[in-house]
């Protein structure tokens, strides 16, 4: 379900609960824990178990892993199957998981869209496949666009709050 937010009656978060989630990395945590990231044309994969308030979040660059395991995080593949399997390893099983994605924007442009990839459709349509695979059902997504996003995920409730840098902030 996504709505939009009046920042008026925003949320107060406690700055010490709010833990940054950089770039092809990935963190997991219960309340009272706020994960943030701002993507692009990255997407933020957020995996929430709602009886526990445990959640994760990854911040992916690209669709699929390659050779180049420096960072794997930044892989949707690796990411999707790392974080389900530290649910599973926590007991939780599919039914428990819900996955909320943000980002995905088409950041690069061209004359001619053959030359230039729209990577963060890529990144979308990867995540949507890998998810749909695990049986965690997507409850929730802002994604593609022109515009990056910066991501609140609330381990309270599971929700997101998203600053689009068009000026818009909806709940998701």
């Amino acid at each position: 379900m996504q709505e939009n937010y009046n920042s008026k009656n925003n949320d107060t978060f406690n700055l010490k609960n709010i833990v940054y989630v950089p770039i092809g990395g990935m963190d997991f945590n219960y309340s009272p824990k706020i994960l943030k990231t701002i993507v692009g044309s990255c997407v933020a994969i957020a995996l929430y178990a709602k009886p526990d308030k445990f959640g994760a979040l990854a911040h992916i660059m690209l669709p699929k892993s390659t050779k180049h395991k420096s960072n794997n995080y930044k892989y949707a593949d690796f990411a999707i199957n790392n974080m389900v399997q530290l649910f599973y390893s926590k007991n939780y099983k599919s039914k428990d998981i819900i996955a909320k994605l943000v980002g995905g924007a088409k950041i690069y442009f061209s004359s001619q869209d053959s030359i230039i990839p729209d990577i963060g459709k890529e990144n979308v349509l990867a995540c949507r496949k890998l998810l749909i695979e695990k049986n965690i059902p997507i409850v929730a997504e802002d994604v593609l666009g022109i515009f990056g996003r910066t991501v609140l995920f609330n381990l309270l409730d599971g929700s997101i709050i998203v600053k689009s840098f068009n000026g818009n902030t909806l709940k998701l």
